[in-house]
């Protein structure tokens, strides 16, 4: 038996959290670097594109978003899944197989469709764009697909070193055809796109070097089709809760560029943007490693103190920096990336709360669901969210405010993700008395920070370049701490 293979079937390995915390560590040094780029990189490309440049390629990346997910038909996510490497090997090519005939089916919804989608999102600059989104669809969803290959092979290593070369190719080339004059939607577009295949192409190397034997073992049409069959929760239930979700997630940026502009939408993807960027940091690397492990968890009656174990570790990890952007956002965003750029704080300040209990329920709540094969929630789950969304910001363009839009984004979004969580616990038997508990002292020293804030902010009227200096001491002394005085921590993460 190889390592890979003992990996995944051990029951020791469910258990195992160094082994856990080096699987994690392997992905999040692809997404440090990836997040340190973004970070390095977002105040000069703010300070060449202006929000409505930024608008328009973020409403061509929501659209591909929309269609990715269905790419598949959610088959690449039950790769993971079989015990046979066989198995596994005929859902790969059932997913590719999917892939062609969507992006297939793509253009002439485009040729047909294109015109009057740009003008009801209110920007006629799209149409010039919507060419290459069956290419963009395919790249996306063959990444999708030969991530979760990677993950059920444990190669965590080059899935980090794919997400670091996807940020550094891609943000490079955004700014550099930036600083070439082409300043418009395209420069955006097109460095996405080349970060994209960049990071499948080293992928794709890796498979072609060591999987060819594995993958045309099962290639047989008819055992293709016994999985499809064996599988068909996931397009028939779990493919519709995901499109639901995702829809919901670019929802915002359609609604608010159809109701006010681009310009609204820019400054709201900008926004959400910085809100995901730390989040994703530690959280999407967690979430894929925990959908690895907890299969195995589950499958030895362990879930339950994995999941306690990693929403205590998301609240602990994100409840300072989430005070700090309820308090500080405006300023921040103003300082770091122009003044016309403020604004975007504002919003993140509205969606602050939101985000707190959406990182705590999205690292966890749909992959606990698929581990126990309750999709039928996720279903239910989604299309709430999406309801709720599209009604809250229905609302507020009709009333043409942008606050009161958001406010009730934030409203139903505490509500959607808070009832995730509670699915999640009631099927699995896990304790939230107990997660509080643990955490009572990272939930006190919160509380004591955003007085302090709002103190020096308000009452005291303190420069916001001060504000910001103390607030990264905070969060570097606050992350210091908790790694040197918290087991689960160094248990969890690999920093040591």
């Amino acid at each position: 038996m190889t390592e890979e293979e003992g990996a995944r079937q051990s029951p020791d390995a469910s258990s195992d959290k160094k082994a856990f915390g080096k699987d994690v560590g392997k992905l999040v040094s692809g997404t440090v670097v990836a997040q340190v780029v973004g970070i390095l990189i977002y105040p000069i490309l703010t300070r060449i594109f202006d929000p409505e440049i930024y608008g328009i390629a973020s409403l061509f990346l929501s659209i591909v978003s929309v269609i990715v997910v269905i790419s598949c038909l959610r088959y690449e996510v039950a790769i993971l899944l079989p015990k046979d490497d066989k198995d596994a090997s005929s859902l790969f090519f059932a997913s590719f197989i999917i892939l062609i005939a969507i992006c297939v089916v793509c253009i002439p919804i485009i040729l047909i469709f294109g015109k009057p989608i740009v003008d009801i999102l209110n920007a006629p600059e799209l149409i010039n764009y919507l060419w290459i989104l069956p290419l963009f669809v395919f790249i996306d969803g063959a990444y999708m697909i030969l991530r979760y290959w990677n993950t059920r092979r444990i190669r965590f290593g080059m899935q980090a070193i794919s997400q670091a070369s996807q940020s550094v190719t891609g943000s490079g080339l955004k700014v550099g055809l930036g600083l070439l004059g082409n300043i418009s939607p395209a420069a955006l577009i097109y460095g996405q796109l080349f970060g994209n295949i960049t990071g499948i192409a080293l992928l794709l190397y890796q498979l072609i070097k060591k999987d060819v034997s594995t993958l045309y073992n099962g290639f047989s049409i008819k055992n293709i089709w016994g999985q499809i069959s064996r599988y068909k929760k996931f397009p028939l239930i779990d493919t519709w809760a995901n499109l639901f979700n995702v829809i919901s997630w670019q929802v915002p940026i359609f609604m608010l560029s159809a109701f006010f502009s681009p310009v609204v939408s820019g400054l709201y993807a900008m926004g959400f943007a910085i809100i995901q960027m730390p989040m994703s940091l530690i959280g999407g690397s967690l979430g894929q490693v925990y959908y690895q492990r907890g299969s195995i968890a589950f499958k030895n009656n362990k879930l339950a103190p994995l999941l306690e174990d990693m929403v205590q570790l998301l609240l602990m990890l994100s409840i300072i920096p989430i005070v700090l952007l309820l308090i500080l956002g405006e300023g921040l965003f103003g300082f770091v990336f122009g003044n016309q750029w403020a604004e975007a704080g504002v919003y993140c300040q509205i969606l602050a709360v939101w985000a707190f209990i959406w990182f705590l329920s999205s690292t966890t709540g749909s992959n606990t669901l698929n581990i126990i094969e309750k999709q039928e929630y996720l279903l239910k789950f989604s299309i709430f969210n999406l309801i709720s969304r599209v009604l809250a910001l229905s609302i507020g363009g009709y009333y043409q405010n942008i606050y009161l839009a958001l406010w009730l984004f934030t409203l139903f979004g505490i509500i959607a993700y808070g009832y995730v969580l509670y699915v999640i616990f009631v099927h699995t038997n896990a304790s939230y008395r107990k997660i509080l508990i643990e955490s009572k002292y990272q939930i006190i020293f919160a509380i004591v920070v955003a007085l302090v804030f709002i103190g020096l902010q308000s009452v005291f009227k303190v420069n916001i370049i001060i504000l910001l200096i103390l607030a990264a001491i905070v969060v570097i002394g606050y992350y210091l701490h908790l790694y040197h005085h918290n087991p689960k921590i160094r248990a969890y993460l690999p920093f040591s």
